[in-house]
């Protein structure tokens, strides 16, 4: 049992699940004052998460049945490596979620969500078997998927919105402001983390024969590419909280997104460039990840303070 719930990815589940609802009750739970009805609110978000987690795990298993020969090669202990009992677990998440998704879209009246699950679970298998293997196009997809965890609630709640947008425009403004960056931000983080973790794997996918870009292109671009990304994302960040007005008032928020995002981003990139060791681009895929989790305070702190 143990080994299964390793293969899941417990931890990454937990963020996920934890950052959709912290979104929704941060951001859509108080348009309630507004005399704005939403579709979810106050429990059934919960099995939408629920849902959210599902494809998540499922995504998990089903790259772990098709990279079983290559995480051998790079030396990745995932627990689990017996494609049966892998394609049992996938097909059982996939029943079960599909459950799940046609349950919120029955209550909500909104069948599409059914039809953005069954697209969502296929891409994520198209990932696996073929996409990771295109210089890039895995990555992106993998990085899209994060930022989805954040826009998919625009989907869900979209008839809220838009009686938001048409009755109180300043909050349908900043709502869609602290939207559009945290999927931004998520996005390039992603991004960036999926191309270090691809030049760590560089020997195990190059002997499956699999096309990453580190494979293609080499380290040294590689980490220049991820660079870039990182650079591109420092200075939207700043953009962005320029113009938002968080570098104009002097408090605790300040601070954290001086301290807690942007010296460590910073840092980071420095970092990842300058790596050569493969323990060393672990160090930076890990701390992508904690990067990754600081920035999702940062909502918490501009909503509170």
């Amino acid at each position: 049992m143990w080994l299964i719930i390793r293969s899941l990815r417990p931890f990454n589940l937990i963020i996920v699940g934890a950052t959709q609802l912290l979104f929704y009750f941060l951001l859509f739970a108080p348009l309630t004052k507004f005399e704005i009805a939403l579709s979810m609110h106050p429990t059934l978000i919960f099995w939408f998460t629920l849902c959210t987690i599902v494809i998540s795990a499922s995504g998990y298993v089903i790259n772990d049945y098709f990279d079983i020969d290559s995480d051998k090669i790079n030396h990745k202990d995932k627990s689990l490596n017996d494609p049966n009992s892998l394609l049992i677990i996938y097909y059982s998440l996939m029943f079960a979620g599909l459950l799940i998704a046609f349950g919120i879209s029955y209550q909500m009246n909104k069948l599409a969500l059914t039809f953005i699950y069954l697209v969502a679970t296929s891409i994520l298998y198209l990932y696996s078997a073929w996409f990771k293997s295109i210089p890039l196009t895995g990555n992106i997809i993998v990085a899209a998927f994060s930022s989805a965890v954040f826009l998919i609630l625009f989907a869900a709640e979209v008839d809220a919105i838009s009686l938001l947008k048409s009755t109180n425009k300043y909050e349908y403004n900043e709502l869609l402001n602290l939207m559009i960056f945290f999927g931004f931000f998520a996005f390039s983080m992603s991004l960036f983390r999926e191309i270090v973790k691809d030049i760590q794997d560089i020997e195990g996918d190059r002997q499956q024969g699999l096309k990453t870009f580190p494979v293609v292109f080499g380290i040294e671009r590689s980490k220049i590419l991820a660079g870039f990304v990182g650079i591109i994302l420092f200075f939207s960040l700043v953009t962005w909280a320029y113009y938002s007005g968080l570098l104009s008032i002097i408090n605790f928020t300040f601070y954290y997104f001086i301290f807690a995002l942007l010296v460590p981003l910073s840092y980071l990139i420095y970092k990842t460039i300058k790596f050569s060791d493969h323990k060393e681009f672990a160090f930076s895929s890990q701390a992508s990840k904690i990067i990754m989790i600081l920035g999702l305070i940062l909502i918490m702190l501009i909503k509170w303070i």
